[in-house]
């Protein structure tokens, strides 16, 4: 009896969570796939690694300044579908989301799954949602240490990720 209990308590747990502990983080992908050349990747020259000043000089001053403590800071460029995360005031990620900002390789929000794979080439990993679709794309720079994503929606770009993973 107890067994049976024990097999219906933990499905129920399974089934609550949305098998949340099978779902694979970005970084899970790291040594599954090889390393992509990301070192050009910037927004008007805005790269990992710029300063608050450098982002204030290209884009002028941000909607938002969000503070989370001493050490992590968010510039929020809302209207021209920018954020940037700054730590110690370096960027180390950054997210577009408008059409407005195309990748090193000309990579937009809107763009085709399959044109990513044709500029970025065949080492990225797949990360799908917890119903099996295609949820992102994603590369690796091992050398720069550097992560780019893809967020798909429909097989299109919705959103375009860079992170220092140094």
């Amino acid at each position: 009896m107890f067994r049976k209990f024990l097999i219906l308590t933990i499905s129920v747990f399974f089934i609550l969570s949305g098998c949340e502990i099978l779902t694979k983080d970005s970084y899970d992908f790291y040594d599954e796939v090889n390393t992509t050349d990301l070192s050009n990747e910037s927004i008007n020259n805005i790269k990992i690694g710029s300063s608050k000043n450098e982002i204030i000089k290209v884009l002028g001053t941000p909607e938002q300044v969000e503070q989370s403590d001493d050490i992590y800071k968010n510039i929020v460029y809302e209207k021209q579908g920018l954020n940037f995360l700054l730590e110690n005031n370096k960027l180390v990620e950054y997210r577009v989301s408008v059409k407005k900002y195309p990748s090193s390789k000309q990579v937009k929000v809107g763009d085709k799954k399959q044109d990513v794979i044709d500029k970025y080439g065949e080492d990225y990993y797949i990360k799908k949602d917890g119903d099996g679709t295609v949820a992102s794309i994603g590369y690796f720079d091992k050398t720069n240490y550097l992560h780019m994503e893809f967020g798909l929606l429909d097989d299109k770009v919705i959103f375009i990720i860079v992170v220092d993973i140094s």
